[in-house]
């Protein structure tokens, strides 16, 4: 199982995500923001991160640089329940900016537990699928 980051300054969201990863088998190390989750990705060796965007301090968006600049392997999901960065109807979706920055998936808030689960299944190389009995 993957060694997961999630990082969300609503703690109720983390801890729900946490819980719902944990129970699906995965280590789970939780940041209520991005200074704290950079410092985590410098003492931890990690798999996978849940980023949400819109965060005081240092915004989801840096923490997804600093974390490709730091552990180029993780892959991350990129989180957010906001449109955008400004109040324009057209204005770019975050979750755009999340992915060309590097993000490996993106999931808006709020999120369908399925597919979280599926997402982090995806992301981290799981299968569902039982090895094949049947004859060569």
């Amino acid at each position: 199982m993957a060694r997961i980051l999630i990082t969300d300054d609503d703690r109720d969201a983390g801890e729900l995500f946490a819980e719902l990863l944990r129970f699906a088998g995965h280590e789970i190390i939780l940041a209520e923001d991005g200074l704290e989750a950079e410092r985590l990705v410098r003492e931890h060796s990690l798999d996978l991160a849940l980023i949400d965007i819109f965060m005081p301090g240092l915004d989801g968006l840096e923490l997804i640089r600093r974390v490709r600049a730091q552990q180029p392997s993780v892959r991350i999901i990129a989180i957010s329940a906001g449109w955008s960065r400004a109040s324009t109807v057209d204005a770019p979706d975050v979750l755009d900016d999340a992915r060309e920055l590097g993000a490996d998936a993106t999931l808006r808030k709020p999120i369908n537990v399925g597919d979280l689960i599926e997402t982090v299944r995806r992301l981290s190389g799981e299968t569902d699928t039982a090895p094949s009995t049947q004859p060569a």
